[in-house]
C-alpha cells in the first residue's frame, strides 16, 4: 500500500491539535496545577480523610486538681507519645522479619489444582479435531538443604536488625524523657521567676508609693516619681514577656504529655533548697558506662553487625547450593472415560555458580565496604557520646557552682537593697541609688532561680547522655513485676 503523507497545511494543523490536547490534558488533570503560579486544588476523589484528633485529650481522673509530679508526668508522656509507639511498631516489624527469615529452614509445601483443555486439528487436513480434557490436585515441595552459610548468614542480618530497633526504642525513650523534663524544668523555672518577679513589682509600687510621699512633702521632686513610675512600668513589661513565655512553654509540656495545650496541668513548685553535691562517680566511670550504656550506640553497633553478616551471606553466594524438590499430582480426564492416573516426582539438585559477569565480586566488595563504614560510624559516634558526656559532666559541676554563687550574689544583693530603701524613706538617701538596688535585687533574684532550674536541666542531660535512662546494653531485662 503507497505511503501518504500529509500536505504542510494539514501537518500544521494536525501538529496544532495535539498541542492543543495535551494542554487541555495537563490543564484538566488533577494530579497537577493549571499553571507555575497558580496553587493545586484537589478534586473530591483525591481529598484527604480527615486527620483524627489524639487519643489522650484529658487529664486523667487520679490526677485532677492535684499537683503533677516529674514521674507522673513522664509515665502519661512515654503511655502516649507517637515517637515511642513509631519506634515499638518498627521494632515488632523487625521481629516478624526474623520469623520470616528463619522460615527459609523449613520446606515449602504448596497445594495447587490444574485444569487443561487441550484442542488439535488434524495434520492431514481431514478436519479430524483431538479434543481432551483434563483437570487435577497436585502437591509440589521445595526445600533448601545446604548453602554454606547462606541462611544463617540472613537470619543474623535480621536479628541484629531487630536488636538495633529495640536499642532504638530505647533511645526515643530517653529523648521523650529529656525532652519531658527540659520542658518539666523550664516550666518551673518560669514560674518561679514570675512569683519572684510579683516580690519585685511589689517593692516597684513602694519605691513609686514614697517618693510620691515625698514629693508631697517638698523633699523630692517629679524626677524621682518618674523614675519610680519607670521602674514598675519596666518589671510589669518583664511579668507579660514571662507570661508568655510560661504559656509557651505549658503547651509544648502539655503536648509531650499527651493531652491537650488547652488543659489545666498543675505542676510543682522548682525547689528552693538544692542540695547540690559533688558527683557521686568520677568522670571516667561515666565515660565507661555511657560507652556501655547508651541505646543510640548499641543500636549503631547492631547495625554493624547486620551489615557483616549482609557480607557473609554475598561470600556464601559463591558456593554451590543443595536443594530438593517434588511433586505428587493425580489427573482426572472427563473426555476420554478414563480411570485418573497418579505422578509422583523427586529431584535433588546442586546448582553451581559458575559464572555471574562480576556480579557477585562486586556485590561482596559493596557488603565488606558497607559493613566497614558501619564500624566507622560507630566510632565516629563512640567519640561523640565521649564528648558529650564530657561536656554534660563538667555543666553540672558548672551549674551547681553557680547556684552558690548566685546564692551568695541574692543574699549580698537583698542587704543593699534594704538599707538603700530605708535610707531613701528615711530622707538620708536618693531615688537612683533605691532603683539600682532594687534592680540589682531583682537580677539577683532571677540568676538564682535560673541557677537552680540549670542545676536540674543538667543533671536531665548528664543522665541522658550517660543513658542512665535506658537498661545497659548487656543488662538482662526485667521481670514484669519490677517497675523501674
Amino acid at each position: 500500500m503507497p505511503h501518504r503523507s500529509l500536505s504542510p497545511s494539514r501537518a500544521g494543523l494536525f501538529a496544532a491539535a495535539v498541542a492543543a490536547a495535551s494542554t487541555a490534558f495537563a490543564a484538566g488533570s488533577p494530579l497537577v496545577p493549571p499553571a507555575p503560579d497558580r496553587p493545586w486544588i484537589p478534586p473530591a476523589a483525591e481529598r484527604l480523610p480527615p486527620l483524627h484528633e489524639p487519643a489522650a485529650q484529658a487529664l486523667p481522673e487520679s490526677l485532677r486538681g492535684v499537683r503533677v509530679t516529674l514521674g507522673e508526668v513522664l509515665d502519661m508522656a512515654l503511655a502516649t507519645s507517637p515517637r515511642t509507639r513509631d519506634t515499638w511498631l518498627a521494632a515488632k516489624a523487625a521481629a516478624a522479619e526474623v520469623g520470616v527469615r528463619r522460615s527459609s529452614y523449613f520446606p515449602q509445601v504448596n497445594l495447587e489444582e490444574d485444569v487443561t483443555r487441550l484442542k488439535r486439528g488434524s495434520a492431514s487436513g481431514t478436519g479430524f479435531n483431538y479434543l481432551q480434557s483434563n483437570y487435577g490436585p497436585a502437591v509440589t515441595l521445595s526445600w533448601l538443604l545446604f548453602d554454606f552459610g547462606g541462611r544463617s548468614a540472613d537470619i543474623a542480618d535480621a536479628r541484629y536488625a531487630l536488636v538495633a530497633a529495640d536499642w532504638t526504642h530505647n533511645a526515643e525513650i530517653q529523648n521523650v524523657m529529656l525532652d519531658v523534663e527540659s520542658a518539666y524544668y523550664q516550666y518551673l523555672g518560669a514560674s518561679a521567676q514570675l512569683a519572684a518577679l510579683g516580690d519585685s513589682i511589689g517593692q516597684a509600687r513602694a519605691n513609686l508609693a514614697a517618693a510620691e510621699e515625698r514629693r508631697n512633702a517638698g523633699v523630692a521632686t517629679v524626677a524621682d516619681v518618674l523614675q519610680a513610675k519607670t521602674a514598675l512600668a519596666q518589671e510589669q513589661l518583664l511579668e507579660v514577656q514571662i507570661q508568655g513565655q510560661l504559656r509557651s512553654i505549658k503547651g509544648a509540656l502539655a503536648t509531650a504529655i499527651g493531652v491537650r495545650p488547652d488543659v489545666e496541668v498543675e505542676l510543682g513548685e522548682l525547689p528552693e533548697d538544692v542540695a547540690v553535691e559533688p558527683a557521686s562517680e568520677k568522670v571516667g566511670t561515666l565515660l565507661e558506662k555511657a560507652l556501655a550504656e547508651r541505646p543510640d550506640l548499641a543500636a549503631a553497633r547492631a547495625e554493624a553487625l547486620a551489615a557483616h553478616a549482609r557480607a557473609r551471606r554475598e561470600r556464601a553466594a559463591r558456593w554451590p547450593v543443595l536443594s530438593v524438590a517434588g511433586s505428587s499430582n493425580r489427573l482426572y480426564y472427563p473426555t476420554l472415560s478414563a480411570n485418573p492416573t497418579d505422578s509422583y516426582q523427586l529431584q535433588l539438585a546442586v546448582r553451581v555458580p559458575l559464572f555471574t559477569g562480576f556480579g557477585r565480586t562486586h556485590r561482596i566488595a559493596e557488603a565488606e565496604a558497607n559493613a566497614a563504614a558501619q564500624d566507622a560510624t560507630v566510632e565516629s559516634l563512640a567519640q561523640q557520646v565521649t564528648v558529650q558526656v564530657w561536656t554534660s559532666y563538667y555543666d553540672v559541676e558548672s551549674a551547681a557552682e553557680q547556684v552558690a554563687a548566685s546564692q551568695a550574689l541574692l543574699a549580698s544583693a537583698g542587704q543593699s537593697a534594704d538599707v538603700a530603701s530605708g535610707r531613701y524613706r528615711a530622707g538620708v538617701g536618693n531615688i537612683l541609688d533605691s532603683l539600682t538596688a532594687e534592680s540589682a535585687l531583682a537580677s539577683a533574684r532571677a540568676q538564682e532561680i535560673q541557677a537552680r532550674a540549670d542545676w536540674y536541666l543538667a543533671l536531665a542531660q548528664l543522665q541522658h547522655d550517660v543513658g542512665a535512662h535506658a537498661l545497659p546494653a548487656n543488662a538482662a531485662p526485667a521481670s514484669p513485676e519490677t517497675k523501674p
